[in-house]
């Protein structure tokens, strides 16, 4: 895992200190960053560049750590960048999990 101690990808961080408070790394954050940005860009802000870097450091993020040769993206890595068993959000104890917007529709 190449950025795997960037704290882009922590779970959980104090915002006043920047102490790292949960150090797994869920795959989600990545996909919600490319959603977040194209939302954003249909405002038509100001931004817009750094609003596509953001889409395209989420993108090459999720591509290279997390999208498996099957295909599929493992669901955490811990902080060594190893693929962990921990399961960071289901269904039925988050409901906001799921957007139902699918990445496909973005390209």
């Amino acid at each position: 895992m190449r950025n795997c101690n960037s704290l882009f990808f922590y779970q959980t961080l104090d915002a006043e200190r920047g102490e790292i408070l949960n150090s797994d790394m869920p795959w989600w954050s990545l996909p919600e960053s490319i959603r977040s940005a194209n939302e954003l860009l249909l405002l038509r802000t100001k931004n817009e560049t750094q609003i596509l870097e953001i889409r395209r450091k989420a993108f090459v993020a999720m591509a290279e750590n997390y999208v498996q040769k099957n295909g599929f993206c493992c669901q955490t890595r811990n902080s060594l960048g190893e693929i962990s068993k921990v399961i960071p959000a289901v269904p039925d104890a988050d409901p906001g999990y799921h957007t139902n917007l699918c990445l496909m529709d973005l390209v």
